[in-house]
């Protein structure tokens, strides 16, 4: 079972290394994000009038914000959608929404209608 809070602490201080994807099992955006962020350092760094050193110093400050606003994001976000996105098996059992609701899927609403209605009548409310 994942931690929404520490995956948002791992978004904001280990986020640029791509830490937080690796913890959520990402690991593919976790590579991305570590390669890219030590090649922009490498060419702002690199020897011989590389390419413009200001773009590059922009695109390591690019790399720095995104899994900033990743990790406000993720605090923000309610705890059973960030379950259904990102540790869906957490929602099995120990969860009051179902997880169709919970993942976004909707189900088949006029089965699910008949079915309310003959447990109404029924008098079987459980």
């Amino acid at each position: 079972m994942l931690n929404k809070t520490l995956a948002g602490f791992f978004a904001i201080f280990l986020g640029l290394f791509g830490v937080h994807y690796f913890y959520v099992g990402k690991w593919w955006k976790g590579v991305m994000q570590f390669a890219a962020f030590w090649l922009f350092v490498f060419l702002v760094n690199a020897p011989g009038g590389g390419p413009p050193e200001d773009f590059f110093g922009m695109m390591i400050a690019i790399s720095v914000i995104i899994p900033v606003i990743t990790g406000i994001i993720w605090f923000a976000t309610p705890k059973a959608k960030w379950q259904a996105k990102y540790d869906p098996e957490a929602l099995g059992q120990h969860s009051n929404v179902p997880l169709a609701l919970a993942s976004g899927i909707p189900g088949d609403t006029k089965a699910l209608k008949a079915e309310g209605i003959r447990y109404y009548r029924s008098a079987d409310y459980d």
